[in-house]
C-alpha cells in the first residue's frame, strides 16, 4: 500500500480535520488517488447489481510474437503494478543515462584520475584551468543549466548519476562542480530572467566554466547564516558590500560569485540578501587560497569585499527572498554532496577489492580469508543504499515534491558511509593503502572533508529530526 503523503497528513493533524470518506486506517489516502495519480480513473459504483466477475486475464505472449488486434484483446484490465506502482522510483535507467554514465566514466579514468591526483599533491592553476576547460567542452559545467541559458538541461537525477561517476575519478574536481551549481541554483529558485540570460550562459561558455556562492565567515557566519557579518547597505547607486568569506570553493576561477550579505542581523531573514558580484568588481579581492586536508584539486580560498559598488540589479529575487532560496539550494546541494561520496566510496571499494583479489596470504588470496570478505560485502551494501538514497532525493526534486529531510539523510549517510569505507580500505591495503604513492589516504582525506562540506553532519541530523 501507498504511504499517505507526509505534507497532506501534517496539514490535515494541524486542521484538525477528519480524514476523508471512503479511506482505509491502515493508508489514509483515499483507495482512488492510487489509480488517479496512475493517470487512470475508477469507474462509480453506484446501485445496481454486483458487477460481473472479469475473465481471466490471457497467457502472456512469446517474445516475439506481434500482439493480438485490438477487438481481439478482451477488455482491459489494470495490472497491480500499473496501479500502485505507477508512481514509485524505478531502478532501472534509461537509455541516455546509461549513455552518460559511461561518457563520464570514461571521462573521469582518462583525465580527472591523473589530473586529481597532480593537484592533490601540489595544486597548479595552469593544470586546473585544462581540467576545466576540458569539463567545459564535456557539458559537464552546466548540467542543471536549461538549455535556453546554454546548459544541458539535465534532471537531477541525471546529475547525481554523473557526478558519481566524476568523483569516482576526483572527488575533489567533482565538488568544485556541485559548489558551482549552488551559485546557478540560486538563479534559477529566484533570479530574475534578466539575471538567468545575464550569468548562467557564463558556466558553459570557454572563458568561464565555474561560479562560486559565499556565505561561510571566520567568525559567526556559516551553519547560521542569518549571523553574517558581511554587511549590504542600500545607496543611491545600488548596494555597497563589505566583509570577508572564507572556505569559497572556486575562489580566483569563478566567472561570478553570489554574496550572502545582511543589511541588519536585527532584521533577520527580512534583512539577508544573496548578490551577484563579477569577480573583477572594484574591491573584490582573492586574498589567500586554504591549504586545506581533502579536496584539493578544488581551490578554495577567502573572497574580501571592501566596499564593493553594485547596482540594483545584483540583488536575486525581492529583499528578504534570500533565505528561503538559499536553504533550497543547499537542500539540492546536499543530494549532489551525497553523490560524490557515493563516487568516492565506490572507487575506494574497488581499489580493495582488485587488491584483495591479488594480495596472497597464507597460500591464498586474501579476499578467500572471512574477515576481508565480509568487509568488503559490508562496504558493497552500504555504497548501493547511500546511491538509492541519493537517487531519492533526486526524485523527489525531479517530481516537484518536499526532499528536505531526503536530501539531508543521503548527504549525511553517503558521507558517513565513504567515511567508513575508506578507513576499511586502508586497512585492507595496510603499507600499501598508507604511502603517498597510492589513491587510498587520499580517499581518507577526501571522505573526511565530506562529512563537514555542505552543512556539518551535526546539521544534518538536526535538519532531519525537525521533519520527523
Amino acid at each position: 500500500m501507498l504511504p499517505v503523503n507526509a505534507v497532506e497528513l501534517r496539514a490535515r493533524k494541524a486542521a484538525a480535520l477528519p480524514l476523508q470518506a471512503g479511506t482505509d486506517r491502515a493508508n489514509p489516502r483515499p483507495a482512488v488517488d492510487r489509480v488517479s495519480r496512475a493517470g487512470l480513473q475508477r469507474p462509480q459504483r453506484g446501485p445496481g447489481p454486483p458487477r460481473a466477475r472479469q475473465p481471466a486475464a490471457p497467457a502472456a505472449r512469446p517474445r516475439g510474437q506481434p500482439a493480438a488486434p485490438a477487438g481481439d484483446r478482451g477488455p482491459a484490465r489494470l495490472h497491480p503494478l500499473e496501479t500502485e506502482s505507477a508512481a514509485l522510483v524505478g531502478f532501472e535507467l534509461n537509455e541516455r543515462q546509461r549513455d552518460l554514465q559511461q561518457q563520464a566514466r570514461e571521462f573521469a579514468h582518462g583525465v580527472l584520475r591523473p589530473a586529481g591526483r597532480a593537484l592533490d599533491r601540489a595544486f597548479d592553476p595552469g593544470t586546473f584551468r585544462r581540467v576545466l576547460k576540458a569539463l567545459i567542452r564535456a557539458g559537464y559545467t552546466s548540467m542543471p543549466v536549461p538549455p535556453e541559458f546554454g546548459g544541458m538541461g539535465w534532471d537531477n537525477l541525471t546529475v547525481a548519476i554523473v557526478l558519481e561517476e566524476l568523483a569516482a575519478g576526483s572527488a575533489g574536481l567533482a565538488s568544485a562542480l556541485a559548489a558551482s551549481f549552488h551559485a546557478a541554483s540560486v538563479l534559477l529558485i529566484a533570479g530574475t530572467e534578466a539575471q538567468r540570460r545575464q550569468f548562467l550562459p557564463l558556466l558553459s561558455d570557454s572563458s568561464g566554466g565555474l561560479a562560486a556562492m559565499a556565505i561561510t565567515e571566520h567568525e559567526a557566519g556559516g551553519s547560521d547564516i542569518l549571523a553574517l557579518a558581511t554587511r549590504s547597505r542600500r545607496e543611491s547607486h545600488g548596494y555597497t558590500l563589505s566583509g570577508t568569506k572564507c572556505f569559497v570553493t572556486n575562489a580566483g576561477f569563478a566567472a561570478f560569485y553570489v554574496v550572502l550579505a545582511t543589511e541588519d542581523p536585527r532584521l533577520a531573514r527580512a534583512g539577508l540578501g544573496a548578490f551577484l558580484v563579477p569577480p573583477d568588481a572594484p574591491g573584490v579581492s582573492v586574498v589567500r587560497f586554504e591549504d586545506t586536508m581533502g579536496m584539493r584539486p578544488s581551490p578554495v580560498g577567502e573572497l574580501r569585499l571592501e566596499n564593493v559598488r553594485l547596482p540594483f540589479s545584483s540583488l536575486i529575487g525581492e529583499p528578504g527572498s534570500a533565505y528561503p532560496a538559499t536553504l533550497q539550494t543547499l537542500d539540492r546541494g546536499r543530494a549532489f554532496y551525497g553523490a560524490i561520496a557515493v563516487g568516492l566510496a565506490r572507487a575506494a571499494y574497488e581499489t580493495a577489492l582488485e587488491f584483495a583479489r591479488k594480495r596472497q596470504q597464507f597460500g591464498v588470496a586474501i579476499f578467500r580469508h572471512q574477515a576481508i570478505a565480509f568487509t568488503l560485502a559490508d562496504m558493497a551494501t552500504e555504497i548501493d543504499a547511500a546511491r538509492l538514497l541519493v537517487w531519492r532525493a533526486c526524485w523527489l526534486m525531479d517530481r516537484g515534491e518536499d526532499y528536505t529531510k531526503e536530501a539531508s539523510m543521503a548527504k549525511l549517510y553517503a558521507s558517513e558511509t565513504a567515511v567508513r569505507v575508506t578507513t576499511d580500505v586502508l586497512q585492507i591495503l595496510g603499507k600499501s593503502g598508507y604511502s603517498r604513492d597510492e589513491t587510498v589516504e587520499m580517499f581518507v582525506r577526501d571522505a573526511n572533508a565530506l562529512r563537514i562540506m555542505e552543512g556539518t553532519n551535526h546539521i544534518q541530523r538536526i535538519v532531519i529530526a525537525t521533519q520527523l
